[in-house]
């Protein structure tokens, strides 16, 4: 199953200041060098070279770099299932917990808010097993439900139908609960599983938010790319 990412973009400026001195034909310059490659996230990291010769000829080169997290929206595209999704600007992406036997963390994004939305892939063929998406969002709900419970929240609520995400069929698992703080908590997470040569792959993506609204604004930057 091929997972398509963007390519990375890669541009550069060049600007220049020279200066002459004035004693004999001794002269000093300044050059500076910015290049700027943004990654397939929309991350852009600024890179400035500057290298200054002064009068007596000797050159120093200083190097530095900067990261534009927000230059642009998260972005994420799957050609194999048919989605796309681009993250409202406020979505960050960091780093997710250590991924499981069998899984790969493609996305994994929060804001300011708490809110959260991962994108994660998984060999079904790894331990333990699916032979599609309803067990394995199944399996998935008894374990969200112990840890719910660990983690003190209350009126715990999951429920799981047949639906679609971005038109792509899959099976939904709606967690409704309090955590101990007394925040309300909206989890949505969608199970997509595809037969592919190398035997069942699937993917699924979460959403946490403290709202129902917000949850579905979120939710609705999932377009179908077929």
């Amino acid at each position: 199953m091929h997972y398509s990412r963007k390519n990375l973009i890669v541009t550069a400026g060049l600007a220049g200041v020279l200066s002459f001195g004035l004693i004999g034909c001794s002269a000093s310059s300044t050059q500076t060098v910015e290049t700027t490659v943004t990654d397939e996230n929309g991350n852009e990291t600024t890179t400035t070279t500057t290298t200054q010769t002064d009068e007596s000829g000797t050159t120093t080169t200083e190097t530095t770099s900067s990261t534009d997290a927000s230059a642009s929206p998260l972005y994420y595209v799957n050609k194999g299932f048919g989605f796309e999704v681009t993250l409202p600007e406020d979505f960050v992406k960091t780093e997710p917990e250590p991924d499981s036997d069998g899984e790969e963390t493609m996305l994994y994004a929060v804001n300011d808010q708490n809110e959260t939305v991962f994108i994660i892939w998984r060999d079904l063929a790894v331990e333990p097993t699916f032979e599609g998406p309803l067990p394995w969002a199944e399996s998935y709900a008894t374990s969200l439900q112990e840890m719910a419970e660990n983690n003190g929240e209350t009126s715990v609520s999951i429920t799981t139908t047949e639906g679609k995400l971005a038109g792509v069929p899959c099976i939904i698992l709606e967690c409704r609960s309090t955590s101990g703080d007394g925040v309300a908590l909206y989890r949505d997470l969608f199970f997509m599983v595809a037969n592919t040569d190398e035997g069942l792959k699937g993917i699924y993506v979460g959403v946490t938010t403290a709202d129902e609204q917000s949850l579905d604004s979120i939710e609705n930057c999932f377009r179908s790319i077929e």
